[in-house]
């Protein structure tokens, strides 16, 4: 059987390759930076559009505020454990979990009772799996009401 014309590169010539394919990606990486500096430097602001975005950035700051506290009081209420039954992950940085959706439910999203601590085992398996969302209501870790109807709720 003939073997084709190919030929393992030397370990030298490999390393040379590399060190070229790397030089090509920080020349490509500099010359997008310098093009993106150009394309920002084109369009100045205005003194009101500068100021908006300190605006955007100080209620982003204070929503960040908002959702740390509400994840502080979570975790501290659920002793920073998964509160899925028999699971006893326990992390400082364990994820705190809406019970109902916030795009669902806006007014809920700083609401402490509205949060729970669940491992991303089980936070995946409630929301990727039709059985475990089943259990997630059934537990009552999932909400399905919506703004609207929960409104008629407390109304009714």
């Amino acid at each position: 059987m003939k073997r084709s014309g190919f030929k393992w590169p030397s370990h030298e010539d490999a390393v040379k390759q590399a060190r070229e394919a790397q030089e090509r990606q920080r020349a490509k990486a500099v010359e997008k930076r310098v093009l993106a500096g150009v394309k920002r430097a084109a369009k100045p602001k205005s003194e009101a559009a500068k100021a908006g975005k300190r605006r955007s950035r100080a209620k982003r700051v204070e929503k960040d505020e908002l959702e740390a506290e509400f994840k502080r009081v979570c975790r501290e209420r659920d002793d920073y454990t998964c509160q899925w039954p028999a699971c006893k992950y326990r992390d400082i940085w364990i994820p705190v979990h809406h019970k109902n959706e916030r795009s669902q439910r806006p007014d809920e999203r700083y609401n402490s009772d509205n949060g729970v601590c669940i491992c991303w085992d089980h936070h995946d398996y409630m929301h990727h799996d039709l059985r475990g969302r089943a259990v997630g209501r059934e537990l009552g870790l999932l909400g399905g009401d919506s703004y609207e109807l929960a409104m008629k709720k407390n109304n009714g």
